[in-house]
């Protein structure tokens, strides 16, 4: 389904939560989370429904080895609560 609204929500966090919550009880049936989502949040532009960000790391060694998840949230009309959300994600920095 297409974004409802031209916006979208993209979450950090140092927590990967595998298998996934399900968020069905508030109103996003078939939608789980799956990252803490406690370190970073952005919003980002929607343009038809797609929305896309460049994610600098700066380079220093201390970052290398930490692991991060995250995962994204839309406006939708798919579910009760009028929001969607993607898969998981989980990566490391370095190596």
């Amino acid at each position: 389904m297409p974004a409802a609204l031209p916006f979208s929500a993209l979450f950090f966090g140092d927590t990967v939560v595998n298998p996934g919550v399900s968020l069905a009880a508030i109103g996003m049936n078939g939608c789980n989370a799956y990252s803490n989502g406690n370190l970073l949040s952005l919003t980002l532009p929607a343009t038809a429904g797609v929305s896309s960000v460049p994610l600098p790391i700066p380079n220093q060694l201390n970052l290398i080895g930490i692991t991060m998840s995250t995962q994204a949230l839309a406006f939708s009309n798919a579910t009760t609560a009028g929001l969607i959300a993607s898969n998981g994600n989980q990566f490391t920095v370095g190596n």
